[in-house]
């Protein structure tokens, strides 16, 4: 190969001592650049299957996300159904035209024994510990 690449030359007006130093950098440069594209084709696909598996893990840990935020706003909306129904629960028996004062103590002294601190709601700052409405 390199003979013929030499005969080439010489038949384009390379003179015979040039023309086999000549065809070798000539061979060397076209093994230069099949290499350099082959290392080329070999990183791109390298890329191409990194990128590929990142994307899948983050499809992945997207999908897993989006489940954990609608299980999180799915229990939100439970808890919160839940509180609104105790809320009505405990309101229902409660009159419109508000309590009379025995209905106010008594529900003062109910907090008060269920560990809430009766002293900062308004209404019941004035019922003492102990105390009870008349029948």
């Amino acid at each position: 190969m390199i003979a013929l690449l030499a005969l080439k030359l010489m038949e384009a007006g390379v003179g015979a001592k040039a023309a086999r130093p000549i065809a070798w950098a000539i061979v060397i440069a076209l093994a230069a650049a099949l290499l350099a594209v082959g290392k080329c084709t070999y990183d791109a696909n390298v890329i191409e299957n990194h990128e590929a598996k990142t994307s899948a893990k983050l499809e992945r840990t997207g999908r897993q996300a989006d489940a954990s935020a609608a299980q999180r706003a799915e229990a939100r909306r439970r808890a919160e159904a839940t509180a609104r129904k105790e809320f009505d629960n405990a309101t229902a028996g409660i009159p419109d035209q508000g309590l009379s004062d025995r209905q106010r103590i008594d529900l003062c002294n109910e907090l008060r024994d269920g560990g809430v601190a009766t002293a900062l709601i308004p209404e019941c700052r004035d019922v003492r510990t102990g105390a009870q409405a008349a029948p």
